[in-house]
């Protein structure tokens, strides 16, 4: 599992990107989550946004940036 985060300087809101593998670590996908900085509360749902599914094998490659 690979997580990456980012904030804008003033933001109310912290981005998380993380990178999943199956469990022979042959697959991967990536999700997203968006939170309200002041608040504490992930902006799209609990279980945050599938960007892409495990085996799609598309994910990002360098640092994340608002």
């Amino acid at each position: 599992m690979d997580n990456q985060i980012a904030i804008e300087n003033g933001s109310n809101y912290l981005w998380a990107v993380c990178t999943y593998t199956n469990t022979n670590q042959s697959l991967s996908g990536e999700y997203v989550q968006k939170f309200n900085i002041a608040a504490g509360t992930r902006l799209l749902t609990n279980n945050a946004k599938n960007l892409f599914p495990i085996g799609s094998e598309i994910v990002h490659r360098d640092k994340l940036f608002v």
